[in-house]
């Protein structure tokens, strides 16, 4: 795949839950990457994430990195679909990876904001 391939954009997401100044872009590369090394992941499941979290936290080691967990589910597990999306960047918001998991997430969490006003507190 050429590197313009690579950055062709196949999904753009506006997240209306979060105040990103840009939308979140799919790019082949990205779209490539999660094909080849995490195939359960579904096209569907992943632009519902983005429309819909059901949480968003910031990543914790990684700045300008956020990870959306969506409602869906693997089938057969408990695991939760997950996007990394990289923020920031001049030209958008873009997905890096996407996977399930059940691991309990780690950072700040930004969106719902926490109940108790304590949004700074890390999961």
């Amino acid at each position: 795949m050429s590197e313009d391939e690579s950055k062709k954009r196949i999904v753009v997401v506006n997240c209306d839950k979060l105040s990103l100044d840009k939308p979140v872009y799919l790019c082949e590369g990205s779209w490539k990457h999660i094909r080849d090394d995490h195939k359960e992941v579904s096209l569907d499941h992943l632009e519902r994430a983005l429309r819909n979290p059901s949480k968003v936290v910031e990543h914790h080691v990684r700045p300008n990195n956020l990870i959306f967990e969506g409602h869906e589910k693997k089938e057969g597990s408990e695991h939760s679909i997950r996007v990394a999306v990289k923020t920031g960047c001049q030209d958008g918001n873009f997905v890096s990876t996407a996977f399930y998991s059940s691991d309990k997430l780690k950072g700040k969490q930004v969106y719902p904001l926490l109940e108790d006003g304590d949004d700074d507190k890390e999961l």
